[in-house]
Protein backbone atom coordinates (compact mmCIF):
# COMPACT_ATOMS: atom_id res chain seq x y z
CA UNK A 1 0.00 0.00 0.00
CA UNK A 2 1.26 3.51 -1.00
CA UNK A 3 1.51 5.79 2.01
CA UNK A 4 0.73 9.29 1.23
CA UNK A 5 4.11 10.27 2.34
CA UNK A 6 5.47 8.61 -1.14
CA UNK A 7 7.09 5.54 1.33
CA UNK A 8 5.64 1.84 0.77
CA UNK A 9 4.01 -0.08 3.61
CA UNK A 10 5.03 -3.19 3.98
CA UNK A 11 3.92 -6.31 5.95
CA UNK A 12 6.14 -7.35 8.79
CA UNK A 13 5.77 -10.91 7.02
CA UNK A 14 7.29 -9.27 3.76
CA UNK A 15 10.38 -7.13 5.57
CA UNK A 16 11.37 -10.73 7.01
CA UNK A 17 11.05 -12.47 3.62
CA UNK A 18 13.45 -9.72 2.45
CA UNK A 19 15.46 -9.75 5.14
CA UNK A 20 15.85 -13.42 4.79
CA UNK A 21 16.96 -13.25 1.29
CA UNK A 22 19.10 -10.68 1.81
CA UNK A 23 21.09 -12.47 4.50
CA UNK A 24 21.23 -15.77 2.62
CA UNK A 25 22.58 -13.36 -0.81
CA UNK A 26 25.17 -11.37 1.69
CA UNK A 27 26.35 -15.06 3.20
CA UNK A 28 26.87 -16.71 -0.96
CA UNK A 29 28.48 -13.39 -1.80
CA UNK A 30 30.85 -13.53 1.46
CA UNK A 31 31.27 -17.59 1.52
CA UNK A 32 35.17 -16.87 0.91
CA UNK A 33 35.53 -15.42 4.45
CA UNK A 34 33.47 -18.53 6.09
CA UNK A 35 36.44 -19.86 8.60
CA UNK A 36 36.53 -22.58 11.46
CA UNK A 37 37.47 -21.29 14.90
CA UNK A 38 39.49 -24.37 15.26
CA UNK A 39 40.17 -27.74 13.73
CA UNK A 40 36.04 -28.49 13.99
CA UNK A 41 36.79 -31.72 11.39
CA UNK A 42 38.83 -33.30 14.24
CA UNK A 43 36.96 -32.48 17.24
CA UNK A 44 33.98 -33.45 15.52
CA UNK A 45 35.62 -36.81 13.99
CA UNK A 46 36.17 -37.47 17.91
CA UNK A 47 33.02 -36.82 18.49
CA UNK A 48 31.36 -39.15 16.58
CA UNK A 49 34.17 -42.00 17.04
CA UNK A 50 32.27 -41.80 20.50
CA UNK A 51 29.33 -42.11 19.40
CA UNK A 52 28.47 -38.58 20.63
CA UNK A 53 25.00 -37.07 18.76
CA UNK A 54 25.76 -33.64 17.66
CA UNK A 55 22.97 -30.74 16.93
CA UNK A 56 22.94 -27.05 15.71
CA UNK A 57 20.42 -24.78 17.36
CA UNK A 58 20.97 -21.27 16.06
CA UNK A 59 19.18 -18.01 15.25
CA UNK A 60 20.41 -18.06 11.78
CA UNK A 61 17.82 -19.76 9.15
CA UNK A 62 18.38 -22.97 7.98
CA UNK A 63 19.88 -21.98 4.41
CA UNK A 64 22.94 -19.74 5.87
CA UNK A 65 23.44 -22.19 8.30
CA UNK A 66 23.61 -24.94 5.43
CA UNK A 67 25.71 -22.41 2.95
CA UNK A 68 28.59 -22.15 6.64
CA UNK A 69 28.07 -26.30 7.04
CA UNK A 70 28.68 -26.35 3.05
CA UNK A 71 31.59 -24.36 2.91
CA UNK A 72 33.25 -25.89 6.35
CA UNK A 73 33.02 -29.45 5.20
CA UNK A 74 30.91 -29.88 8.33
CA UNK A 75 27.49 -31.05 7.18
CA UNK A 76 27.27 -34.55 7.57
CA UNK A 77 28.37 -34.14 11.35
CA UNK A 78 24.88 -32.97 12.40
CA UNK A 79 22.21 -35.28 12.87
CA UNK A 80 19.88 -32.22 14.18
CA UNK A 81 19.53 -28.47 13.53
CA UNK A 82 16.74 -26.02 14.30
CA UNK A 83 16.81 -21.97 13.17
CA UNK A 84 15.27 -19.37 13.17
CA UNK A 85 12.73 -20.34 10.77
CA UNK A 86 12.30 -24.19 11.07
CA UNK A 87 11.36 -23.99 14.94
CA UNK A 88 7.82 -22.91 16.50
CA UNK A 89 10.04 -21.17 19.62
CA UNK A 90 13.80 -19.08 19.36
CA UNK A 91 16.62 -20.07 22.27
CA UNK A 92 16.24 -20.10 24.75
CA UNK A 93 13.13 -21.88 24.95
CA UNK A 94 13.41 -25.20 25.93
CA UNK A 95 11.56 -27.06 23.36
CA UNK A 96 14.48 -26.98 21.80
CA UNK A 97 16.39 -29.38 23.85
CA UNK A 98 13.34 -31.30 24.22
CA UNK A 99 13.36 -31.98 20.55
CA UNK A 100 16.60 -32.54 20.74
CA UNK A 101 16.37 -35.40 23.18
CA UNK A 102 13.29 -37.05 21.19
CA UNK A 103 15.53 -36.79 18.01
CA UNK A 104 18.46 -38.80 19.94
CA UNK A 105 17.11 -40.57 22.26
CA UNK A 106 18.89 -38.68 25.20
CA UNK A 107 17.57 -37.45 28.81
CA UNK A 108 17.97 -33.52 28.86
CA UNK A 109 20.68 -34.31 31.79
CA UNK A 110 22.57 -35.99 29.61
CA UNK A 111 23.13 -32.72 27.01
CA UNK A 112 25.53 -30.61 26.99
CA UNK A 113 24.82 -27.34 25.42
CA UNK A 114 28.03 -25.11 23.80
CA UNK A 115 28.23 -21.70 22.67
CA UNK A 116 29.46 -17.97 22.92
CA UNK A 117 26.16 -15.95 24.41
CA UNK A 118 24.31 -16.26 27.41
CA UNK A 119 21.26 -16.99 25.37
CA UNK A 120 22.63 -20.05 24.14
CA UNK A 121 23.63 -20.88 28.39
CA UNK A 122 20.27 -19.63 28.96
CA UNK A 123 18.94 -22.41 26.79
CA UNK A 124 20.40 -24.76 28.60
CA UNK A 125 19.20 -23.84 32.14
CA UNK A 126 15.39 -23.94 30.62
CA UNK A 127 15.88 -27.11 28.89
CA UNK A 128 17.77 -28.84 32.10
CA UNK A 129 20.74 -29.64 30.10
CA UNK A 130 23.44 -31.54 32.24
CA UNK A 131 25.97 -29.15 31.01
CA UNK A 132 26.54 -25.29 30.27
CA UNK A 133 30.04 -24.46 28.52
CA UNK A 134 31.05 -20.80 27.62
CA UNK A 135 33.04 -20.86 24.56
CA UNK A 136 34.99 -17.48 24.24
CA UNK A 137 34.93 -17.21 20.27
CA UNK A 138 32.28 -15.33 19.51
CA UNK A 139 30.50 -12.58 20.66
CA UNK A 140 31.17 -12.54 24.56
CA UNK A 141 33.47 -12.25 26.78
CA UNK A 142 34.27 -14.50 29.88
CA UNK A 143 32.49 -12.13 32.52
CA UNK A 144 29.42 -12.58 30.46
CA UNK A 145 29.20 -15.69 30.43
CA UNK A 146 30.51 -17.01 33.64
CA UNK A 147 26.80 -16.63 35.86
CA UNK A 148 25.25 -19.15 33.45
CA UNK A 149 28.28 -21.70 32.43
CA UNK A 150 29.20 -24.36 34.30
CA UNK A 151 32.73 -24.60 32.43
CA UNK A 152 34.41 -21.71 30.43
CA UNK A 153 36.93 -22.76 27.48
CA UNK A 154 38.71 -20.89 24.93
CA UNK A 155 36.96 -22.34 21.96
CA UNK A 156 34.45 -25.50 21.29
CA UNK A 157 37.48 -27.68 20.27
CA UNK A 158 38.96 -27.32 23.44
CA UNK A 159 35.98 -29.65 24.53
CA UNK A 160 38.19 -32.61 23.83
CA UNK A 161 41.72 -32.71 24.63
CA UNK A 162 44.07 -34.52 22.37
CA UNK A 163 44.27 -37.87 23.94
CA UNK A 164 40.11 -37.78 23.10
CA UNK A 165 38.94 -36.90 26.76
CA UNK A 166 36.18 -34.86 27.68
CA UNK A 167 37.52 -31.48 29.84
CA UNK A 168 34.38 -32.49 32.31
CA UNK A 169 36.30 -35.87 32.12
CA UNK A 170 38.98 -33.97 34.25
Amino acid sequence: MLLDEGYNQYTLDEIFVWLTEKMVDITKENSQYIEPTGNLIEMLNVLKAKKIEVGIATADDLETTKICLNKLGLTNYFSFIVTADTHEFSKPHHSIIEKFCKHTGLLSNEVAVVGDTNVDLALAQNGKAGLAIGVLTGASRSEELAELADLIVPAVTDIVNEEGVFIWEN
